[in-house]
């Protein structure tokens, strides 16, 4: 979990505070943790209840501890009047408690000589691990925060938060400008997050995240709620299907 969810699991009080447990005979049998969120679509602010890490040591299950324990997460998450709750895991086992699949994320495929084809240049467009005391993590901030929706990221936990999942954050940098963000799988071909001062640049990155990990194309997750990247992306498609056509 320290690797895994660095966002979540760490050696302090408050993070340690997130996991409630089971214990049987002084011994931990399960645990779950409901970490809090603060989520912004527009100028609306939401609480959320984020709820990981269920699990039950092997030699306990079938005792009913996972749904006790969810229970008590569930009336925990009441009590404290979030908005809303969210996990990851399987339908079958989740909706008993109420949960139902949701959210909508579009992925576009995008070929590098397409976007040159297009006259999408990322030749000038550098790229470099964003890290802590990083000096431009907080130009990363910032366009993360003028996004229409969001997750709230302190400034402390902001790599950490990007690095979870197995994931890595990298710079993309124009001279000494930063032109964007992107978060990557370990291949590099996945990009789960890519935040650019504007369209133009978000294109650039594409182009040059292509030709600096020297891959023929990238998925790129784009949220609905971004009205400005999933449209000209979309476009881009198009063109490439017409082409082939």
């Amino acid at each position: 979990f320290l690797s895994l969810l660095p966002k979540v699991y760490k050696p302090t009080d408050q993070h340690m505070g997130y996991n409630h447990a089971i214990r049987r005979d002084g011994r931990l049998v399960a645990i779950a943790a409901v970490f809090p969120l603060t989520w912004h679509v527009g100028g609306t602010e939401l609480r959320v209840a984020g709820v990981s890490g269920v699990s039950t040591h092997p030699r306990y299950r079938g005792q009913g501890l996972m749904i006790a324990l969810m229970r008590h997460c569930l009336d925990k998450i009441h009590a404290a009047d979030y908005s809303l709750s969210w996990l990851m895991g399987l339908r079958s086992r989740y909706r008993h408690f109420g949960y139902e699949q949701c959210g909508t994320e579009l992925l576009f495929t995008l070929n590098q000589k397409d976007l040159q084809a297009a006259g999408v240049d990322g030749t000038r467009v550098d790229f470099r691990p964003l890290a802590h005391k990083d000096p431009l993590l907080a130009d990363a901030q910032q366009l993360h925060d003028g996004q229409h929706m969001y997750c709230e990221r302190p400034p402390r936990e902001f790599v950490d938060i990007c690095r979870s999942w197995n994931n890595r954050p990298y710079a993309a940098v124009i001279g000494s400008e930063l032109a964007g963000y992107l978060i990557t799988g370990v291949n590099g071909s996945q990009v789960t997050e890519l935040v650019a001062a504007d369209v133009e640049n978000a294109l650039r990155i594409a182009s040059a995240w292509c030709g600096h990990r020297d891959i023929p194309s990238i998925t790129i997750a784009v949220s609905p709620a971004n009205p400005d990247l999933a449209p000209v992306s979309y476009t881009h498609l198009r063109a490439h299907e017409t082409e082939a056509d």
